[in-house]
């Protein structure tokens, strides 16, 4: 089931949808990410969540989201990072599985078994 959350944006004057995003969303948003230019301001802005993730897992507007004060953004931020914290715990599981790799390759082989090139 999408959980969807409303805040109410009092620049805006309307309530914001915020939701799960859904395996495709996430999938969509990782392919788009690996060819996008990142954005200095927003990346400094809001480091751990992104904006581009602010905008995909709400109703948030990209013209919208340029009349919105930095505290305004980090809230609406806080609230995707809670609604989709399966997706933001994925660069922690990546670097796990990298540094498991890592170990694997620093064991020397069994005896009679050669090392992997």
């Amino acid at each position: 089931m999408r959980v969807i959350e409303k805040q109410f944006n009092d620049t805006l004057k309307r309530e914001i949808e915020i939701r799960e995003l859904t395996l495709g969303e996430i999938r969509a948003w990782l392919r788009k990410s690996e060819t996008k230019t990142p954005d200095v301001v927003s990346t400094l802005l809001v480091p751990e969540d992104g904006i581009d993730v602010v905008l995909a897992a709400t109703d948030i507007s990209g013209n919208e989201l340029e009349v919105l004060t930095p505290s305004e953004i980090k809230t609406v931020a806080t609230a995707v990072k809670a609604l989709n914290a399966d997706f933001f715990a994925l660069p922690g599981r990546l670097m796990e599985l990298v540094d498991s790799m890592k170990t694997l390759e620093a064991k020397p082989p069994a005896p009679g078994l050669k090392k992997p090139v």
